[in-house]
């Protein structure tokens, strides 16, 4: 027996799950969210690593959208702590949101312990291939065979 699909009542959409964006940037922050809302993803903003894990201490993300630079606490920081917190518990994806694509920052990513990496500006469609990949894929309604 399969389950219905989560469905947001105000929109009257299905629901991927909810995504926590770490984000310094305003600008980046709405952007990320605009792009998440149209996915269908409820999106919880943080604008550094403390408030991330704040936000995670009562939430259970299906991922986050990490940025890497920010003030109090960066995101190798965060990602760092999030995953010592989760020992072998939980395993919640960490997709790094960042401006550099070199490949010895998403090397250095990788080592704090993210998952995935995506450069940013992040585009709709990117953002919708890492996140399904790490969360799962929902066909928009009407595509499902």
């Amino acid at each position: 027996m399969t389950s219905p699909d989560p469905v947001d009542p105000a929109v009257g959409r299905p629901q991927r799950g909810d995504v926590l964006v770490v984000e310094d940037s305003p600008v980046g922050r709405l952007v990320a969210r605009r792009i998440l809302a149209h996915l269908s993803y409820r999106v919880d903003v943080a604008t550094n690593g403390l408030e991330a894990l704040e936000a995670m201490a009562g939430t259970d993300y299906a991922a986050v959208l990490m940025d890497c630079e920010m003030p109090q606490m960066d995101g190798y920081a965060a990602t760092a702590e999030i995953r010592r917190r989760e020992g072998d518990r939980r395993h919640t994806p960490i997709i790094a949101m960042t401006a550099s694509d070199s490949s010895a920052h998403r090397e250095r990513c990788m080592d704090a312990g993210m998952d995935d990496y995506i450069v940013k500006p992040a585009q709709s469609a990117d953002l919708d291939v890492v996140l399904a990949k790490w969360v799962g894929s929902l066909a928009p309604p009407g595509d499902q065979t």
